[in-house]
């Protein structure tokens, strides 16, 4: 009788040790995991680190270019500006001059008139 008890004894204790090697072997696997998810997400943050840096310089960069567009325009703004100023002042010059030559000829017109 007593042997038969000790058989189930046995199998109780490999049943527990069974359990314990699958507890330890599923708890190994979810470090691993873990570990391995860990790994990822640092390797995907340094990659999006990259890309948000990337992305930053290239915004400066277009920013910086704009900005140099923007003065060489004004620039440009001001030349065209001062242009025009002096053609409107040549252009009131010649109305001027022109208003003279009308107003000479109507006097050599009437004097030998």
């Amino acid at each position: 009788g007593g042997g038969g008890g000790g058989g189930g004894l046995d199998k109780e204790l490999e049943e527990v040790l069974i359990a314990s090697k699958l507890d330890a072997a599923l708890l190994e696997y979810n470090q691993m995991l873990a570990s391995s998810l860990e790994s990822q997400r640092h390797h995907y943050e340094a990659r999006l680190a990259d890309q948000q840096a990337a992305f930053a310089a290239q915004l400066r960069h277009a920013v910086t270019d704009l900005e140099a567009q923007r003065d060489a325009l004004a620039g440009e703004k001001r030349a065209l500006e001062r242009k025009g100023a002096a053609l409107a002042e040549k252009l009131r010059k010649a109305w001027e001059e022109a208003e003279f030559l009308r107003q000479m000829n109507a006097s050599l017109v009437a004097y030998q008139a």
